[in-house]
């Protein structure tokens, strides 16, 4: 009797820990750590932690939050890369990743799309195009016109070299044919406040930064990059109706694996991924934020970022914008 007792607990242990090892095939036995690569408190830390929290929700499964800030995203994005590929490790990561290999090759991974598998797209977001208040201009022709007639004389903030904003700049000036100098600074904050005080006269910026910005009565915005209006501005242009067919920008934000990482794993969390972003709680939260839910399934987020790569290298080459520093 007792020797049966011994068997059954032997085979009890085994059938425990090949469930275990189940558990952890399938990717729900630890924490999925979700890096993101920007300081905390901004616009895509706090939707990293809204959809960490829901997808941990869906899966059952406890999430943690990191943030890898430094090298425009680059730190982050190669902590993930050299991660253990088995999935329990999610850069949040986006259009830095479309930009940085093209204008900064010396930084890993120079090949995102070697480097990490798609999860799935998360968000867009247009950028708005906003100037000093004081300038005599309300609509996108008329600055072109004002600009035009001060070549060199005009300062065009940025919110980082390098980043979303600054490459927009850079395509919309080369667009209509304008001259400005071009003055960086470390975040949204200071650029506008440079255009409050008139030492810099434009930007671009994300579309919450904008709005708190008029809100303020620190600039006013004058065109959305996207193809369609923002419904929360719904009586601002788009470049496209300004003047400039074709011009369609947006940022977007997408969580990558490591290459390597099991394909029913991302699955999984790409499946729980969609569903949080049908939340009706968090498309609200997204709505204040100014962005738009726009899930995009891995191989359809892999060919997003393939087709910014080009889009964006190609500008980079054209206007010699790489730096190594």
């Amino acid at each position: 009797m007792r020797r049966r007792q011994i068997a059954t607990a032997a085979l009890n242990l085994a059938l425990l820990a090949a469930g275990s090892g189940a558990a952890r095939a399938q990717g729900g036995s630890g924490p999925l750590t979700l890096i993101v690569p920007f300081p905390p408190g901004g616009i895509v830390d706090t939707i990293g932690r809204l959809l960490a929290h829901r997808v941990g929700q869906i899966l059952n499964q406890a999430t943690v939050v990191e943030n890898r800030a430094g090298a425009g995203s680059a730190i982050g994005a190669a902590q993930v890369a050299s991660s253990r590929p088995d999935g329990q490790t999610i850069l949040f990561g986006g259009i830095p990743q479309a930009i940085i290999p093209s204008l900064q090759p010396n930084l890993q991974p120079s090949d995102p799309l070697a480097a990490f598998a798609a999860v799935g797209t998360t968000h867009t977001t247009p950028y708005i195009l906003h100037v000093h208040r004081g300038l005599p201009v309300n609509t996108v022709q008329e600055f072109v016109a004002w600009a035009k007639a001060r070549p060199g004389q005009i300062n065009a903030a940025t919110t980082g070299q390098g980043a979303g904003p600054h490459l927009t700049w850079e395509l919309f000036s080369r667009t209509v044919g304008i001259q400005a100098e071009i003055i960086h600074h470390r975040g949204g904050v200071p650029a506008i406040l440079d255009i409050q005080a008139n030492r810099a006269q434009v930007m671009f910026s994300t579309a919450l930064e904008a709005i708190q910005a008029q809100r303020a009565e620190q600039s006013r915005p004058i065109a959305v990059t996207s193809a369609e209006r923002l419904a929360i501005l719904p009586d601002l242009p788009t470049l496209a109706e300004s003047g400039l067919p074709g011009f369609d920008v947006l940022s977007w934000g997408a969580w990558y694996a490591p290459a390597g990482s099991p394909a029913p794993v991302l699955a999984r969390i790409s499946a729980a991924l969609e569903e949080a972003l049908q939340d009706p709680a968090i498309r609200a939260r997204f709505d204040d934020l100014g962005v738009t839910p726009a899930y995009e399934a891995p191989e359809a987020s892999r060919a997003r970022l393939a087709s910014e790569l080009n889009r964006w290298g190609r500008l980079i080459r054209e206007a010699r914008l790489q730096t190594t520093s």
